[in-house]
């Protein structure tokens, strides 16, 4: 007998409404056991971060290592890197949070959920919104918020975060004021042309830059342009740090 010929008796002998309710409950019988589609998020915001377990390479084996654990098919991975976790100002997290509010996806994965968001309040946000119905699965600390535990846990655990960012944003801004107060190099850019960083992060001039600056400034007392004594230095091999003849607005600064 056909499967049309088989229906037909069943509605028949069920009656078509105890028929549709049958085969509603088939079809979600039938989803359960699908492979849910999910995306994963990779952040990394420094290289300091890599060299701390938090590698983009890392982080993409954690996350299909746990979909392949828990059945979870990845269609995806978006990867910001550079991006702070302190705001939502990313754009590959915009690309993978559009896939699940288009139904194309069914959740995000993260390797951990710092890796998300530092920010408790916007977290809450995604929570309230995209969360609210689809799945937030996070590796590290084994959290799946489709259950009521695992949405309570990503709170308790996002607070922390914040808490622990805020902790050591203070700390390195004491230190720097610190290094600061002590004459000691705050990193960021070099010291300025003349000078140098020593062993001990102390900034102390440089007898060879120094020699370039007093020759430079021995052309200008002679009343040559900025242009012209970047071209007298170069051929005599006094060139930038770079290793190239210097510019004009260098030569300014210099003499100043």
């Amino acid at each position: 007998m056909s499967i049309y010929r088989q229906t037909l008796v069943l509605i028949q002998l069920c009656g078509r409404e105890v028929w549709l309710k049958l085969d509603k409950l088939l079809l979600i019988r039938f989803n359960l056991f699908m492979a849910k589609k999910i995306v994963g998020y990779i952040r990394c915001s420094t290289t300091d971060q890599a060299d701390n377990g938090h590698s983009i390479d890392t982080q993409r084996d954690q996350i299909q290592s746990y979909a392949r654990l828990y059945d979870l098919e990845v269609i995806a991975i978006y990867s910001d890197e550079g991006f702070t976790g302190k705001n939502l100002e990313r754009p590959e997290l915009h690309k993978a949070l559009d896939m699940i509010s288009s139904g194309k996806a069914h959740g995000l994965l993260i390797s951990k959920l710092d890796r998300l968001s530092r920010n408790v309040k916007d977290l809450a946000m995604l929570l309230d919104t995209v969360f609210s119905s689809s799945e937030l699965h996070s590796v590290n600390e084994k959290l799946d918020t489709s259950t009521p535990h695992g949405r309570l846990a990503v709170n308790i655990i996002a607070s922390v975060n914040q808490w622990e960012g805020e902790v050591i944003s203070e700390r390195t801004k004491h230190t720097l004021a610190l290094l600061k107060k002590q004459g000691k190099y705050c990193g960021g850019r070099g010291p300025k042309y003349g000078y140098r960083v020593d062993s001990e992060r102390n900034v102390v001039r440089d007898n060879q830059e120094m020699k370039v600056i007093r020759k430079a400034k021995s052309f200008r007392s002679q009343g040559f342009s900025y242009s012209i004594i970047a071209k007298m230095l170069a051929e005599k091999n006094m060139l930038s740090r770079n290793g190239n003849m210097f510019v004009s607005n260098q030569i300014r600064r210099m003499v100043q």
